[in-house]
């Protein structure tokens, strides 16, 4: 397990169980509080997809503003996208 910061635009800290599951963490408070043209706040928020182009399930719950996203990448290599990045990567 590692916790890691990814991007200089990515305000998130993101904790890595394996290469392919990762979780980060959710907060809408700051947004009421913010100088922002928009407010976005989730009282109740549960949703789950299954990502078929990336390979990947994603969760994301989130109570009073507050809540989690999981990720885990299950077949990215073998997925379209997948396909297309090791193309690209052959390229350069």
């Amino acid at each position: 397990m590692k916790i890691e910061k990814p991007k200089e635009y990515d305000p998130h800290y993101y904790l890595h169980f394996s290469d392919k599951c990762f979780i980060h963490g959710r907060n809408d408070w700051g947004q009421l509080f913010g100088k922002y043209n928009w407010y976005s706040f989730h009282f109740i928020h549960v949703y789950f997809e299954n990502e078929v182009m990336t390979g990947g399930w994603e969760l994301e719950c989130v109570l009073l503003g507050l809540g989690f996203r999981l990720r885990y990448n299950y077949a990215f290599e073998e997925s379209e996208a997948g396909k297309r990045l090791e193309e690209y990567k052959k390229t350069k």
